[in-house]
């Protein structure tokens, strides 16, 4: 998370938006999937 995080900072407005919207979705995804492990445990 914390890579792709990085990634998108980096990129800044040089980054497609068509891309941007991808990786904020794979944030979201994770972010289920990391918070569906801690109920889990």
């Amino acid at each position: 998370m914390s890579m792709l995080v990085f990634y998108i900072n980096r990129a800044g407005k040089h980054l497609d938006p068509q891309q941007r919207a991808i990786l904020e979705q794979a944030k979201q995804e994770l972010r289920r999937l990391y918070n569906g492990l801690d109920k889990v445990h």
